[in-house]
């Protein structure tokens, strides 16, 4: 070979190394204590955030063993005017994360997206709460329950009327939280394309801790299998369930001869909704918003069949996330009370109770640290619905839960 031919192959060795050196510093540029991404696909905003976004799905298919990618991001809106992005996944799966604060309000691996199909006038009310616009009404995307959505006219002591939004209110209230803790790494990448070196940003597939035999909440997909019927029963739902749980895992609670659920450990199964009916008669028929309403009818079930167990509930601000945690580690699950339509109101307010399409109760039954920006646990639910049995919510939207419930031994 020739002097002239090795000399070439040398030059082509020499710059093909340089190119390759040349492309990384191209990706990443040092900066004090950052790097800039400078690559083509992170070049927008809009790239950026799917970027990010597309990092909290990985995170998210680690925890739930799923393979999802996202095929469609949408903007929601509270009724205070704050947004959210919505993710949707294929083959299914969503999450919902917060503008201004780039943590994750809730998401599901193994749930469908509650706006699919939906493209305008959508919006969200925190975990569970999800609602299109159409004529005039607030339609529920998963059970077509109208919110009946308006101020309320509030009188206090000194006979002066004010009209206030309580539901506006509870919105900001959870916006607000979920600010003051934001993922602030996330939001300057998002803005400015720097990213930590480490790129701490995103969920990142924790570990849950969960009550023994969890699947016996998990494992429930279909209205059958919950025991759903619609109209307004989600607390009664919810009491249900816990019932059915402690009744094959702890203590005799339901008489067998009933046929309200058949299998055997984590795969039995309600039959139908028999005993949430027969929970609804011990509740006077009255509906099931609040803990205190099921705490009535549980106590009243257990003596009328005379059932040792007893209930226990709690109303804001006198539980938290660290209540609900503790209850878990105890092997002990827990009902959730939405509080939306009835945000706490002003001293000396006699305003009447909030819009009943802006509540609902789900079980809670596991948890796990951190995860999603600043909360300091996440929470693994039923929603009471089918396909919407493992939802994850972050504990900094608890401004929308008014209260909880648990069955005491």
């Amino acid at each position: 070979m020739s002097k002239t031919n090795n000399a070439l192959q040398i030059s082509i060795s020499i710059l093909c190394a340089f190119l390759l050196v040349a492309s990384f510093l191209v990706v990443l540029l040092p900066t004090a204590g950052h790097t800039v991404a400078q690559a083509a696909d992170l070049s927008t905003r809009q790239s950026r955030l799917l970027y990010f976004l597309d990092r909290n799905v990985k995170g998210m298919n680690s925890e739930y063993d799923t393979e999802a990618s996202i095929s469609s991001t949408k903007t929601l809106y509270d009724f205070a005017g704050n947004t959210y992005t919505l993710v949707e996944c294929a083959p299914t799966g969503y999450m919902i994360m917060c503008d201004d604060s780039a943590t994750m309000v809730e998401y599901s691996g193994t749930s469908p997206s509650p706006y699919f199909g939906l493209t305008n006038n959508l919006y969200y009310g925190g975990p569970s709460y999800f609602y299109v616009l159409e004529n005039g009404t607030y339609r529920h995307t998963v059970t077509g329950e109208i919110f009946d959505y308006s101020p309320i006219v509030s009188t206090y002591s000194n006979d002066d009327e004010q009209s206030v939004d309580y539901v506006a209110n509870a919105c900001d209230e959870m916006h607000n939280d979920l600010v003051a803790d934001a993922n602030e790494s996330a939001l300057n990448f998002i803005e400015t394309g720097i990213m930590p070196r480490k790129e701490i940003i995103g969920l990142y597939g924790e570990s849950w801790t969960c009550i023994n035999n969890m699947a016996f909440f998990s494992s429930k997909i279909n209205s059958t299998q919950i025991g759903y019927k619609n109209g307004g029963y989600c607390g009664y739902i919810a009491a249900a369930m816990l019932i059915g749980y402690y009744d094959t895992f702890i203590r005799d609670c339901m008489d067998d001869g009933w046929l309200y659920m058949s299998g055997t450990g984590v795969n039995r199964h309600f039959t139908g909704y028999g005993l949430v009916d027969r929970l609804f008669g011990f509740g006077n028929g009255k509906t099931s918003s609040t803990s205190t309403t099921i705490r009535e009818a549980m106590n009243a079930y257990f003596k009328y069949y005379g059932y040792k167990l007893g209930s226990y509930d709690m109303i804001t601000p006198f539980f938290s996330g660290t209540t609900l945690k503790n209850l878990i580690d105890k092997n002990t699950p827990s009902i959730l009370f939405g509080d939306l339509g009835n945000a706490t109101r002003p001293n000396g307010s006699s305003a009447e109770i909030g819009p009943e399409g802006g509540n609902h109760a789900v079980v809670v039954y596991g948890y796990k640290k951190g995860g999603t920006g600043g909360a300091l646990y996440s929470f693994l639910a039923h929603y009471g619905w089918s396909n919407y049995s493992m939802s994850t919510i972050n504990y900094k939207s608890y401004s929308v839960f008014g209260s909880m419930y648990r069955i005491s031994l």
